[in-house]
């Protein structure tokens, strides 16, 4: 049964958000991770470093840019990706 928790968790947040982990931090106030839309969210009191707010300003970012333009370039970098949320293969 444990094995379909974290299914079961996933399926559920994009009904609402659901905070698997908290954690108390003397530089960032708290730590949580939460599954939020099927992915996991990694946020702190001032500061999403994953998925949500974060990702969608990336992604309008290098919508903006264009997808033929990116493709020209030799290469790229992206500083602050966290968990990879805006790198997908």
């Amino acid at each position: 049964m444990r094995k379909n928790k974290p299914l079961l968790n996933k399926l559920l947040s994009f009904l609402f958000p659901i905070t698997i982990f908290k954690k108390n931090s003397l530089v960032s106030s708290s730590i949580e991770i939460t599954w939020n839309n099927g992915e996991l969210v990694i946020d702190s009191k001032n500061t999403n470093y994953s998925y949500g707010s974060l990702q969608r300003i990336l992604r309008k970012g290098l919508l903006s840019i264009g997808f033929m333009n990116i493709k020209t370039m030799d290469s790229i970098l992206v500083l602050g990706v966290a968990g990879g949320s805006v790198i997908k293969k």
